[in-house]
């Protein structure tokens, strides 16, 4: 399932790495008898994995088996890598997301959206075959001379990043925030009896008079809405 390059079986003598050439292929044989013994596994009500982990792993190896037979019997492809069938491109950019942040895992969408800004200037200047002092010299002779600014235009719009949340996404994600930070808030009250920091770190107003803004008024409402008295609404 690591297999990512057509020829690792070959370099390391070993035929469990060649690629997957055949919807009948011993390795996606391999893949729905380890799901089938999984099944069996849980249904004996033996010690063993979470319901949750047997879940994902018979639909791992299911969905790669049926993807891997997809492409070779209606696409016609040559072979399959199951090493890139994987999530690993996604959760390394994250990890980058998270690193930019401090190494903090539960990032905001303010520090994504700094982060992804940060990752687009270093690849512009990593795949533009530009310096650090080259555009640091473009930036000086554009801010000494305004009339022409085409190349300071096209380096500020290739930073820009236009995509922002619906107004569902943001009821999603204010909420998670508001329940994240009430819980930090709520826990830290609980181990001291100062009043100062209890006003400082819970928001006891009407939840209409601390939001101002149309969309995150909209995401106020729906977490009150679905509140039952026991959220402790953090301050700003």
């Amino acid at each position: 399932m690591n297999v990512k390059k057509g020829t690792k079986g070959k370099h390391k003598r070993d035929i469990t790495m060649d690629p997957v050439r055949s919807s009948v292929d011993w390795k996606l044989t391999f893949l729905r008898d380890i799901a089938d013994f999984l099944q069996r596994w849980e249904d004996s009500q033996k010690p063993g994995l979470t319901q949750q982990t047997f879940l994902a792993l018979r639909h791992t190896c299911m969905a790669l088996a049926d993807c891997a037979s997809y492409m070779l019997d209606r696409l016609a492809f040559n072979y399959v890598l199951l090493g890139q069938l994987q999530s690993d491109a996604i959760e390394s950019r994250f990890g980058w997301l998270r690193q930019l942040s401090g190494a903090n895992y539960f990032i905001s969408m303010t520090q994504v959206l700094e982060g992804d800004r940060k990752i687009r200037a270093l690849s512009l200047v990593k795949y533009s075959q530009f310096s650090l002092e080259q555009v640091d010299s473009v930036i000086q002779t554009e801010e000494s001379s305004p009339s022409d600014t085409t190349i300071a235009d096209s380096i500020a719009e290739a930073l820009q990043y236009q995509k922002w949340p619906s107004a569902s996404d943001t009821s999603t994600i204010y909420c998670q925030q508001s329940r994240l930070s009430g819980a930090v808030a709520r826990s830290v009250i609980r181990t001291t009896k100062c009043q100062h920091c209890r006003q400082e770190l819970i928001d006891e107003s009407s939840p209409d008079s601390s939001v101002e803004e149309p969309d995150l008024s909209a995401a106020s409402t729906f977490l009150d809405s679905i509140d039952r008295g026991g959220l402790s609404k953090p301050s700003d």
